[in-house]
């Protein structure tokens, strides 16, 4: 159900439109301390059930290293807040995008390119996580599994 438009607020993180459901919880758009064109994902309770996950994702050193890691290819964190049972990860990011498993699943709907991404399009792709996996390992951040769900395509291209 995407474009739920009543607001809502968890943690200070103001919460409009849902954008998305996502395997970790919903992405709306959000604002936080004063700041607009954010997204903020609410993380699924299931995942905050398991102590060491929401240990692990509201931990303050982890939180920082978050904050702090800049890169081109790596949507960056604004905050993550918790609010009573509910954790939102605050990220910056306007307007829309894909997954690369949309990508993919286009592709093979797509019987006149043989049903597999161009050779060029799927270099480029994982040339960009490669480069922001090498990013997220110098700074030692500690990441969940990279799969086509998770890595996103803004309406740029990036």
């Amino acid at each position: 159900m995407v474009g739920q438009a009543a607001e809502q607020i968890i943690a200070g993180v103001v919460l409009s439109e849902r954008l998305a459901v996502t395997m970790y919880g919903a992405i709306h758009r959000a604002q936080f301390s004063g700041q607009r064109n954010l997204r903020g994902l609410v993380v699924d309770p299931k995942m905050l059930a398991e102590s060491a996950f929401r240990f692990a994702l509201t931990d303050g050193g982890a939180v920082a290293t978050a904050v702090a890691l800049a890169h081109p290819n790596i949507v960056p964190t604004v905050a993550v807040e918790s609010g009573g049972p509910d954790v939102v990860v605050v990220t910056r990011g306007v307007g829309r995008y894909v997954t690369v498993q949309d990508v993919i699943t286009a592709a093979r709907a797509n019987r006149t390119q043989g049903g597999k991404l161009s050779i060029p399009v799927a270099a480029a792709i994982g040339r960009s996580v490669i480069e922001a996996l090498a990013a997220a390992h110098k700074a030692k951040v500690v990441h969940g599994a990279v799969h086509p769900r998770s890595v996103l395509i803004d309406e740029d291209g990036g």
